[in-house]
Parts: structure tokens; sequence; C-alpha cells
């Protein structure tokens, strides 16, 4: 038996204006939006492998779990013209999630 797993923390900010335009929404200074935000990543898995021999065959099993914890702040979302100029604010604030993962896997 073999028993495998990891911590991962990660702190990062973000600051991204995509480059594609559409023209839906605002047909006069189109649809670009700028987002940006600060997000804090905190996670574990642990997996665990387990060999068994069935007369000339091996067969291998494999579970594991794992949990994230985001914390996502300064949301900020906004419709902008020309990268820099703030025709509206689309949303503000903060999120949170904690996603689970889970996983079972064999193979001869």
């Amino acid at each position: 038996m073999q028993l495998e797993g990891g911590v991962k923390l990660n702190n990062h900010s973000l600051s991204s204006i995509p480059t594609s335009h559409y023209f839906l929404n605002d047909p006069i200074n189109g649809d670009q939006i700028r987002q940006k935000g600060d997000r804090n990543i905190l996670g574990f898995e642990s997996v665990i492998n387990k060999k068994y021999s069935l007369g000339n065959a091996d067969l291998m099993l494999q579970g594991g779990v794992g949990l994230r914890y985001d914390d996502v702040t300064s949301i900020e979302l906004l419709h902008t013209a020309n990268r820099s100029t703030t025709i509206d604010v689309l949303m503000l604030g903060n999120a949170n999630a904690r996603p689970f993962c889970y996983c079972l896997s064999s193979g001869i």
C-alpha cells in the first residue's frame, strides 16, 4: 500500500482586459470588461494506492480525496472603454468557495 499527498498554498492578484470586443449591449463603446481580484487558495489532496495479486494478474486500486478553500477578495468586474475609462460597474465584492473532490480507479 502506498499513500501520497500534498498541500497547496497560492496567493495571486488578477487584472485582465480581454482583447476581444463585442458590441451587443453597447453599440457605441463596445462590451469590453476589466476584471480584477486577489485570490488566496489553500488545499490538500491525499491518494492511496493498493496492489492486489489475482493469480497471474495484478489489480491496482486507487482512491483519493481533496479539499480546497478559495478566498477571492476585491473583485471588480467593470464595463470599460479604451482599456481605462469605466462606463459601468458590473460587480464588486468578495467570494469564497470550498470545492471537494474524490476519485476511485482501478486497473489490471
